[in-house]
């Protein structure tokens, strides 16, 4: 009985992280290569790539904007100078 009992202690475990790991892979694989999506899925999946089109040019009009006011005030504090250089 207790080697009947030691082999289940070892087995059962082995057998259960065998099964999850086989599944993992199943789910990982079905993942990757299922092109069959529904219209909605479809649609979604247009809404995300256009939602992260948006924040990626908002970030960079954003970026601009902060170029542009560094570019004017680097204007204005050369102007400033020049005017500085120009009195007498």
């Amino acid at each position: 009985m207790s080697v009947l009992v030691s082999y289940l202690t070892q087995r059962v475990p082995a057998a259960a992280n065998t099964g999850r790991d086989c599944f993992q892979k199943h789910v990982a694989h079905v993942a990757s290569t299922n092109t069959n999506f529904t219209p909605k899925r479809k649609r979604a999946a247009a809404l995300v790539d256009k939602a992260k089109r948006v924040k990626e040019a908002q970030e960079q009009a954003q970026r601009t904007v902060q170029a542009a006011r560094s570019a004017a005030e680097d204007a204005r504090l050369a102007a400033e100078a020049l005017n500085l250089l120009m009195e007498p």
